[in-house]
């Protein structure tokens, strides 16, 4: 019986500190949204320029111009989308929309 209860204690421990864990990890995740953005951008434009190497030098100009902004929305759902933005060079009523599945 006493061994019963020590391997359920054990288990009971170790579901609780893999639960613990991972919500740190997550919490650490979500509050840190710059980072994570950042890595899977970084990824993003290396599939781009393997995919379209007729897209850097366009994509370059725009980042020496400072035309490109990180952008987060909410939905009304509250799920943040998160998007490039491409600034025109000048004022106008039109936008151009991208977006990929």
């Amino acid at each position: 019986m006493k061994r019963i209860v020590r391997i359920s204690v054990a288990a009971v421990l170790v579901v609780a500190a893999v639960l613990l864990g991972g919500s740190f990890y997550m919490l650490s995740y979500s509050l840190r949204p710059d980072r994570v953005m950042a890595e899977k951008n970084a990824d993003s434009y290396k599939y781009m320029y393997e995919e379209y190497p007729f897209l850097e030098p366009w994509v370059d100009s725009l980042t020496r111009a400072g035309a490109l902004r990180d952008t987060t929305i909410c939905d009304p759902d509250g799920l943040r989308l998160h998007a490039i933005y491409a600034a025109a060079p000048r004022p106008t009523d039109r936008t151009a929309v991208i977006v990929h599945g």
